[in-house]
């Protein structure tokens, strides 16, 4: 045993120090060697040197933590960052050197005691209570400042993208079932998403003279947060922020926006329209289509209507060419949301209003 805290425990501490300061194969060879050594003439020892590894890798995190309450909060990110790198790659190397304990009592132990277990777990468990949990707070406000410079900005430079990265992935690395990075992170991260958009959505709203320059505002946005989730944060969380921005961006703001719906729909722009349609598909369809499919029905109607009036569609090809062209005329806003059938439902019901349908039998091709 007394081998192994002098020859082999060094060489942990090396490591933990610097792992890309590296070790010889030979040395690495050496420190497997002597554990086995150990193992073998003395199983039992397995405690005391399970139990010994435990506390150097704790006086070590315990060393780091002390190093981090004069850093301001780039250097603690900074500061934080390194060192989790560091630690994945040197417990890796360790765990590598113990696995014949891990194999052996290690193995032997885990069925009975809840509290042992291999050692690059045991090493993430005590960096977790240790290191992280006493600075979860604190990072996870430094990176929400981060990730509102990036939506304020646009973009963060690369040293701030890996070390946003970074501390999110020790979030949830550390975790058992996504505890720590629900507990520390999304929730304030949702929270603050909330409070985001609510100010600036209203911002935008009230200072656009076209709505239509609000869809651009809302998709864009949208599709920002889409590439957050997916560069920075884990999978869980896109589903509670696409609903946050639903909320905030759409349906907080409908009544404004389904204000000006007439408007678009008489000037026919089908970009800004089928830009709408995109957004309010993502609403439930009671709150969000729905109204868009009473509107267009309402238009083409009234259109329609007031076509055949204008053109004096008294004979029977007369009638049959406004028809048409009508329906070429929807045909593109039409397939932009729904399909050609509705367009021919909605037609159906034009010539349910017109008197001419008894005059005229022949509209059995629609």
């Amino acid at each position: 045993m007394k081998e192994i805290l002098t020859d082999v425990f060094p060489v942990f501490q090396q490591l933990f120090k610097n792992p890309y300061g590296g070790i010889s194969m030979e040395t690495y060879m050496t420190s497997y060697t002597k554990i086995f050594d150990q193992m073998c003439t003395d199983n039992p020892s397995g405690d005391k040197i399970y139990e010994a590894y435990k506390n150097l890798v704790s006086r070590f995190v315990t060393e780091l933590v002390s190093q981090t309450t004069e850093l301001s909060d780039l250097e603690l990110l900074k500061f934080f960052g390194s060192k989790w790198e560091w630690f994945i790659k040197s417990n890796k190397c360790v765990n590598g050197m113990c696995g014949y304990l891990n194999r052996t009592w290690i193995k032997q132990n885990m069925v009975t005691d809840d509290e042992i277990h291999f050692i690059s777990k045991c090493s993430d468990l005590i960096w977790r209570d240790k290191m992280f949990k006493p600075l979860a707070k604190r990072l996870t406000t430094i990176v929400l400042t981060k990730i509102k410079e990036l939506r304020n900005n646009g973009n963060l430079d690369p040293e701030a993208k890996n070390l946003v990265q970074n501390t999110i992935s020790c979030f949830i690395k550390l975790s058992n079932q996504l505890d720590l990075y629900l507990d520390f992170f999304q929730g304030d991260f949702l929270a603050d998403s909330r409070d985001y958009y609510h100010n600036e959505s209203t911002a935008q709203i009230g200072q656009q003279r076209n709505i239509c320059e609000y869809f651009k505002y809302a998709e864009r946005r949208i599709n920002e947060e889409n590439e957050l989730v997916k560069y920075y944060l884990y999978n869980n969380s896109s589903k509670e922020l696409e609903q946050i921005l639903n909320q905030e961006v759409i349906s907080n703001h409908l009544t404004t926006i389904l204000s000006q719906l007439n408007p678009l729909l008489e000037a026919e722009q089908c970009i800004d329209l089928t830009r709408l349609y995109f957004l309010l598909k993502r609403l439930e369809p009671v709150e969000g289509l729905q109204p868009l499919a009473n509107a267009f029905q309402q238009y083409i109607v009234k259109v329609g209507l007031g076509t055949l009036e204008k053109e004096q569609a008294d004979k029977p090809n007369i009638f049959t060419e406004v028809l048409l062209k009508l329906l070429r005329r929807f045909n593109l806003l039409v397939q932009i949301y729904y399909s050609k059938k509705l367009l021919i439902v909605l037609l159906k019901y034009l010539l349910m209003k017109t008197p001419l349908l008894k005059k005229f039998k022949v509209m059995t091709w629609l």
